[in-house]
């Protein structure tokens, strides 16, 4: 039997051929190359070595065409390496063999079976034959009929997890296999199928700053979450990258859907164009879209890709172009459930899927497309985020007397000694401070006003959810300075003057409370209740009798000393007449 040029090139249209007596058709057959060893007799069998191939990326002119080697030698480490980035033999690809049955079907309509689930299922179409996995630099040998014309479809049915798309499979391959000048046959042939390889990619989450994972916060204010990814040198062949981030309860969402923002060096996707946000209770959910995908694999160059790679995307700390990742961007608050001076932890994931198309080849025939042949896989957690707040708690007594607690005094909380920067209610802290709220711990509590803080009968107070540590600190290594103003002293008490200073940590607020007291005021001088207030109020009849002895004595001086002068007033009167 003898199997023309035109029947061996209708029959491996998907495949390259090299060497010399096989030049004409390699010109044509794009994805893998065949080498043959050549006898005059139909062989009974035709032993088929398939040396899987992986690059991060290859040549131009081989991503879509054949290579022609008219020496006919066997490819060198030195050309394999030419032919692309990286380029390596690769262990571990399983490959299907099965001979086609129906001798009616083209070989577009073979491999439409293009799976291994396709493929089993085609029984009437299609009988298997073996399966064999890459090994030892990446081959895999088949002992395949030949003595009668057959057609074989070799279908990938796996693959390491790194590979995401494959060039040539699947294939047909027609045997025998005849040499161009049609004088005899090949009892042997290389296939070289070429696989596109890349990492998985990693991620990385960070808060207020990126590389950074731990903060303070006050509750109800804004914190800004960082997500990261990598960039796969073969991001080009995804059809799902999508971040996982599920918000413990102790925080709630800020950001609406259109507010999230994804960008990857200094450059920003577009939302519903580029990616798409879910949110739904505390599962947040961004995901490239194709065209997303597309974007950064165009904009990215190879040599760019996973520079940012698993070792370093928790603790990256700059997204530049020339090393990019991607990364989301969004605003979540620490709420009223926050227990205080705990650390609130936080992961997130990737979905991916890098292995949907399995021809990577934009020629692809649109009546064939492509059928992803993997489920999607999620990356490991991502390092986690920490955040937390404090409170602290008060008492108002005596100054002499810590027994005595007083009530009424009322405070101003601010940020500094100089009492300039006041504390402020938001929503959160209003919720947080209901308890305290509703016992009259507080003076007309209102979201966006400084925050005035009133001892309680007993003389408690207190105050929930302040912030507390520098970043990069934890709940435990954290602490923070605040200052209390009194602006209304207990009634009868005196005023403070200077401000009152308290740490906020991870124990401030269920420590002894921050004692406060205050001196009483100095009694000023009492009216007296009768005009002589001077004399005792004991023995007042007998202070009364001396009153009236008193009296009767003066009254009876001043009489004799009338009578005496109004006596001696005559007697110079009768001696004056006498002289006359």
């Amino acid at each position: 039997m003898k199997v023309s040029k035109k029947s061996l090139y209708s029959a491996m249209t998907m495949t390259m051929l090299i060497g010399a007596s096989l030049a004409p058709v390699a010109q044509t057959i794009p994805g893998m190359v065949v080498r043959a060893e050549t006898v005059k007799t139909v062989p009974e069998k035709t032993k088929v070595n398939v040396y899987k191939l992986q690059a991060k990326d290859y040549a131009d002119y081989l991503k879509w065409d054949g290579i022609v080697n008219d020496n006919g030698v066997k490819l060198s480490q030195e050309e394999i390496a030419k032919l692309g980035t990286d380029v390596t033999m690769l262990d571990g690809v399983t490959f299907r063999v099965y001979k086609v049955k129906d001798k009616n079907l083209t070989n577009d309509e073979i491999k439409a079976y293009r799976t291994k689930e396709k493929a089993d299922n085609a029984t009437d179409k299609l009988e298997y034959v073996s399966e064999k996995t890459t090994s030892s630099g990446g081959l895999a040998t088949f002992e395949l009929d030949s003595k009668s014309d057959e057609r074989y479809l070799f279908v990938e049915s796996n693959a390491p997890e790194l590979v995401s798309s494959a060039i040539a499979v699947p294939f047909v391959l027609a045997l025998p296999v005849s040499n161009s000048k049609g004088t005899g046959f090949e009892t042997e042939i290389n296939v070289y199928p070429k696989n596109i390889s890349g990492e998985k990619p990693s991620v990385g989450k960070d808060v207020n700053s990126l590389g950074n994972n731990a903060i303070g916060a006050e509750i109800g204010k804004d914190l800004t979450f960082f997500l990261k990814g990598t960039i796969p040198t073969n991001i080009q062949d995804y059809t799902q990258y999508q971040f996982n981030d599920t918000l413990d309860s102790q925080l709630s969402f800020v950001s609406t859907a259109e507010q999230i923002k994804v960008k990857y060096g200094t450059k920003e996707l577009t939302y519903s164009a580029d990616y798409t946000v879910e949110i739904s209770g505390q599962t947040l959910t961004v995901k490239l879209t194709e065209a997303g995908i597309n974007k950064i694999a165009k904009a990215v160059p190879l040599a760019n890709r996973n520079k940012i790679n698993a070792t370093t995307i928790a603790d990256v700390k700059q997204n530049t172009d020339e090393s990019p990742f991607i990364q989301v961007d969004f605003q979540a608050e620490i709420n009223e459930n926050a227990i205080l001076g705990k650390d609130i932890l936080n992961k997130t994931s990737i979905t991916y899927t890098n292995s949907g198309n399995q021809l990577g080849n934009p020629k692809t025939d649109p009546n064939n497309p492509s059928v992803p042949s993997h489920p999607s896989k999620e990356t490991p957690p991502s390092d986690e985020t920490k955040v937390y707040t404090g409170g602290k708690r008060f008492v108002k007594t005596d100054a002499g007397n810590a027994n005595q607690k007083l009530s009424g005094a009322e405070f101003d909380l601010f940020s500094d000694s100089e009492a300039q920067t006041a504390i402020k209610w938001t929503t959160e802290l209003l919720k947080a401070n209901k308890k305290g709220i509703d016992a009259g711990q507080f003076v007309d509590p209102k979201e966006n006003e400084a925050i005035v803080l009133k001892s309680n009968t007993d003389g408690t107070f207190d105050i929930l959810g302040l912030s507390y540590g520098l970043e990069g600190k934890t709940a435990v290594e954290g602490t923070t300075d605040y200052y209390l103003k009194e602006t209304k002293a207990p009634e009868n008490y005196v005023l403070l003057q200077k401000t009152i200073a308290f740490t906020v940590n991870q124990t401030s607020y269920n420590t002894t409370p921050v004692t406060v007291t205050n001196h009483k005021m100095t009694p000023p001088p009492v009216k007296p209740s009768h005009p002589f207030g001077w004399i005792p109020q004991t023995g007042e009849t007998q202070a009364i009798f001396l009153m009236i002895v008193g009296f009767i004595f003066i009254l009876g001086a001043f009489i004799l000393l009338g009578y005496r002068r109004l006596k001696h007033d005559k007697g110079q009167y009768d001696t004056k007449k006498e002289n006359e």
